[in-house]
């Protein structure tokens, strides 16, 4: 993996290039960690030259979604490569993070956690109202 970094004003724009893996996923959460030492840091993350992306590079881009907000920034994600948007999306975390490409739905923001509803268990439910399904029972 291959990070670079600029900075125009007030926004930090951190291109990723390459692998995004259990060997190097901390080297972005750091650096998106330096990026907020600033006042209300803006960090835009460009994922389009992104080939391969795992579970350590969810966890890193949560993290870091994470530091922005407990620094009083925000984090987007830019243009994500369709692998990258595949795992976000397989992972369940893609409605978490802030897009900002052209092929993102329009209106997609990611939702806060003080509006993030539990997910009710899809398995099979009794209703107490009715006589018990013998397939259950």
């Amino acid at each position: 993996m291959s990070l670079t970094w600029d900075r125009d004003g007030s926004l930090s724009r951190v291109s990723v290039v390459g692998d995004i893996d259990m060997s190097n996923a901390h080297l972005l959460t750091e650096l998106v960690d330096f990026l907020c030492r600033t006042p209300t840091p803006l960090i835009a993350i460009d994922l389009s030259a992104v080939r391969f992306f795992g579970a350590h590079g969810v966890s890193a881009l949560l993290r870091a979604r994470h530091l922005a907000e407990r620094a009083g920034g925000r984090l987007t994600l830019h243009d994500p490569s369709p692998f990258v948007r595949r795992v976000l999306g397989v992972a369940g975390v893609i409605r978490h993070l802030a897009l900002d490409d052209p092929s993102s739905p329009a209106g997609e923001r990611p939702i806060p956690p003080s509006e993030e509803r539990r997910v009710q268990s899809t398995g099979p439910q009794r209703n107490p109202t009715r006589e018990p399904d013998p397939q259950l029972a």
